[in-house]
């Protein structure tokens, strides 16, 4: 599973999915090339809004204003880093990181990285092995259970900083007349993977058209640190085979028998039949 998110643009979808105004998400796609797309969005509520007393254009515009500064602050801390790329390949890696974009009332921004590696070098992580695993292995007699424990995009993001500068923007009576909080949110947090192997305890499962099976939690409210898992299953072949012999040994025991009975059948007949005639 994927070590980091972008937390700031987290907390941001979760504030203006506020009350029904709006209803935001994340996504991360996996793709079998080892692309990695990550995906945030928002989809306004335009009535809710203008309900509320709130410029819906004025919502729009912020949000728009809130995703592009954090894309900035993004590629500003990247190209600051010491990561021994030099600046034509941090070109490369910035291309993948695209603008936020409006359309139908959705409002998203996407991150595009061709592996796992260039992920980590614009995140900045660090592999740790030193830090606990989050993977359970159970050995049974004919597979081997991998169980993975891990959290949503939306964990502690209740915490972020960024939570009471935005929620000021929903609580200024100049803004709009009705006062949001994050009482009544629940959110999507979808995680997909070209394996059709990979399960997990999401609430939906499904295909994307693009070919990759989608694991989608609904995050609640009450519960943003809420821990998902995802269970992977390894055949153990040699067990399987000697099962598969066995049973096979069985079956062509049950074919000898089954044919010496119909053979003992028939001649006990032609017997019976031959002592009808004598007589």
């Amino acid at each position: 599973m994927l070590k980091k998110v972008s937390a700031i643009l987290i907390m941001f979808v979760m504030i203006f999915s506020l009350s029904g105004c709006a209803s935001g998400g994340y996504e991360i796609n996996i793709y079998s090339d080892g692309r990695i797309l990550e995906s945030f969005y928002v989809e306004l509520n335009k009535n809710a809004i203008e309900l509320a007393g709130y410029d819906y254009l004025a919502v729009q515009t912020e949000t728009l204003d809130k995703f592009e500064n954090v894309r900035t602050n993004f590629i500003d801390a990247f190209y600051a880093a010491d990561n021994g790329l030099d600046l034509i390949e941090k070109s490369q890696i910035r291309q993948g990181i695209r603008f936020p974009s409006v359309e139908n009332n959705v409002i998203g921004v996407s991150f595009l990285f061709s592996s796992y590696e260039t992920y980590k070098l614009f995140y900045g992580i660090v592999d740790d092995p030193e830090q606990p695993s989050n993977k359970t292995v159970e050995t049974k007699l004919f597979y081997i259970k991998t169980t993975t424990v891990t959290s949503t995009a939306f964990k502690n993001a209740q915490n972020s900083t960024l939570a009471s500068q935005l929620l000021d923007y929903f609580s200024n009576p100049a803004n709009g007349n009705i006062e949001f909080n994050l009482s009544d949110i629940d959110f999507s947090y979808s995680y997909a993977t070209a394996s059709t192997k990979l399960k997990s305890n999401a609430n939906r499962v499904y295909y994307s058209t693009s070919g990759l099976k989608v694991h989608t939690w609904q995050v609640p409210a009450d519960n943003y640190d809420m821990q998902i898992e995802f269970y992977e299953y390894q055949i153990i072949s040699t067990w399987w085979y000697i099962l598969a012999l066995g049973t096979t040994l069985i079956f062509i025991l049950f074919l000898l028998i089954k044919h010496n009975i119909e053979v003992y059948k028939s001649k006990k007949q032609q017997v019976i039949t031959l002592s009808t005639k004598l007589e």
